[in-house]
């Protein structure tokens, strides 16, 4: 369901936003209200039309004006209304969102008015009560975050009708703080919706969310210029009939049309069947440890022959279709078979692909200090069952990896595992603060591979200088991750059409480069060799070409999820979409 508003019918059945309302929908609200105004005339201010229904105002965000409103409206529809004090209740003590949400339901609610300071709020709930069958429980959005106040944006939509009568031949400007006005958001969704030919954004460019013109709106930064009398001309900025950009192929709209749905699987059919970490969710059952582990040696002593696959071997340059030949668990040949060699299986490989084992340059094996969520038992299991035999471990564990011993300890138990092997990242700093160096020479010598800050910035430059010097003398290598540490710090998003569709703070490319502009200067100032971690730009990928061409000993990767995903499969506020750092457009996934 592309909009989580609307029930399989078509009809209304929570409000959440003006985005995504059909034209006839938000004009049937408008002529709604307009038969009520007369209500407000009357010697009894009521009418029986919620009568036995039971409204719960949940104001998690301080307001009076729209609180009132809401209460107002509730009785003069004679509706029962609770609000619900927030402060005193048991959200107050740690009680979830959602766990309020349940609480209230099974006291028969039929509306929540919520009001949230987080994006998406709503939408949480609205999808919790889809997914719990509780379809007579209505949510209306009372303004969530930056993202929008519907119900003010219908106010604004019936006022403007009220005294212009028509949307087609007007032309409306927006003036101020565009980028955090969620009203202003859903003032744009509505007037474009019902027509109005042009709308324009006026304010300065710290204050203008970007993507404005995909939305159909013409940005100013003038106020005078913004605000003079004209038809734009074809091709002008905002136009909806504008020629389609590099990334809206077919002239569809990104912002409604063009993305995939996020909760779709564009994988393969025969994908379908995969358990959450590789392995067929139809198996009768999984391996015990002790199965395993025979089941493996028994399997290194077995001689094999892999046939009629595509062999890819990057390290000698192999990509052709070749036998390959397994003996006592290690290749004994490709191509042909080394004598004496009796095969005890065949296995046929034909359309499929055979390859030396995956590595993952960042899996967080949750030992020491997560076992909660995952044991380092589960998570190597997890990664053979997917392909995955190396794995590099960051180093913000708990405690961090900054003492030998630690490491040491991981070295042991993943070693006893017998199973992927663990190659640990050590901490660049001590407890990762950015403030003093660690004991390289004796991590290396525990079994660290390398010096990392995981994802904690060093907001000294002179502490990173020292270390990269350091690291140059022993020649060790540094993993960084490229991102400015106060630029887009408190970021959910990339800065773009779809973080200023859902009024998501912004994560902005220049995070990326500015980093890497200080990087680079750093390497060329020691010679030391850096990794950079995660790139998500096509800028920034550019520098680092530019930065290889100049011969600075540098390398980097890219997630696997950013090849295939962009910042429009956020959809509806989908969770699984917040990544560090965030999906990108188009663009830079094409050219990652």
């Amino acid at each position: 369901m592309l909009n989580p508003q609307l029930n399989k019918n078509g009809e209304l059945q929570h409000l959440l936003t003006i985005e995504g309302l059909p034209k006839a929908i938000i004009t049937n609200i408008l002529d709604t209200a307009s038969s009520f105004v007369s209500i407000g005339d009357r010697e009894v201010k009521k009418v029986p039309l919620m009568r036995g229904k039971s409204v719960f105002n949940l104001f998690f965000e301080n307001s009076t004006r729209t609180r009132t409103t809401f209460e107002i409206a509730s009785k003069r529809l004679s509706a029962d209304v609770i609000n619900l004090n927030i402060s005193a209740s048991s959200a107050s003590k740690g009680e979830s969102l959602l766990d309020t949400i349940d609480n209230l339901a099974a006291m028969h609610a039929d509306m929540f008015v919520v009001r949230h300071s987080q994006s998406g709020a709503p939408y949480l709930i609205a999808k919790h009560l889809i997914d719990t069958k509780q379809s007579h429980v209505h949510v209306v959005n009372a303004g969530d975050g930056r993202h929008a106040h519907p119900t003010q944006g219908l106010l604004d939509m019936y006022t403007i009708r009220h005294y212009k009568k028509d949307f087609t031949n007007l032309r409306v400007a927006i003036v101020g703080d565009i980028l955090h006005s969620r009203v202003a958001r859903s003032d744009i969704h509505g007037l474009t919706t019902l027509g109005v030919p042009e709308v324009r954004a006026i304010g300065p460019r710290t204050l203008l969310p970007s993507g404005l013109e995909q939305m159909g709106v013409r940005v100013f930064h003038n106020m005078e210029e913004g605000l003079k009398a004209g038809t734009p001309g074809a091709g002008q900025a905002g136009r909806h009939r504008d020629a389609p950009g590099p990334d809206e192929p077919r002239r569809r709209d990104r912002l409604r049309r063009g993305g995939r749905i996020a909760s779709r699987d564009p994988a393969a059919g025969d994908l379908r069947h995969r358990g959450a970490h590789g392995g067929d969710e139809h198996r009768r059952r999984q391996l015990s440890n002790n199965e395993f582990n025979a089941d493996k040696s028994g399997t290194e002593r077995m001689k094999l022959h892999i046939k009629n696959g595509r062999l890819i071997d990057p390290a000698n340059n192999i990509d052709a279709q070749q036998d390959v030949f397994v003996a006592d668990g290690k290749v004994a040949g490709i191509g042909q078979a080394p004598r004496p060699f009796t095969a005890d299986k065949t296995i046929d490989a034909s359309g499929l692909v055979v390859a030396p084992g995956l590595v993952d340059l960042s899996a967080r094996l949750r030992e020491p200090g997560y076992e909660y969520k995952a044991t380092l038992e589960s998570e190597m299991q997890a990664a053979m069952q997917g392909g995955v035999t190396s794995l590099l471990c960051p180093p913000d564990t708990d405690p961090v990896l900054d003492e030998p011993g630690l490491v040491e300890m991981l070295k042991h138990r993943a070693k006893s595992l017998n199973q992927a092997h663990v190659y640990p990242l050590g901490a660049l700093t001590m407890g990762l603060k950015g403030k003093a160096l660690t004991e390289m020479a004796e991590l290396t010598e525990a079994g660290c591979v390398g010096f990392s800050q995981a994802d904690e910035p060093v907001l000294d430059t002179t502490v990173l200088l020292s270390a990269l010097q350091y690291a140059k003398t022993f020649d060790y290598t540094v993993w960084l991750r490229p991102q400015d540490p106060h630029l887009g710090r408190h970021g959910i998003a990339h800065s773009g059409p779809a973080a200023s569709r859902l009024g998501l703070s912004g994560v902005p490319v220049m995070s990326e480069t500015i980093a890497l502009y200080t990087i680079f200067e750093l390497v060329r100032a020691t010679g030391a060799r850096v990794h950079l971690c995660r790139m998500s730009s096509a800028a920034g990928l550019e520098l680092v070409r530019a930065a290889k061409r100049e011969g600075l000993p540098v390398t980097c990767d890219v997630g696997a999820h950013h090849i295939h995903l962009s910042d429009m499969d956020i959809g509806f506020f989908d969770s699984n979409a917040r990544v560090n750092p965030p999906f990108r457009s188009q663009r830079d996934r094409d050219a990652i």
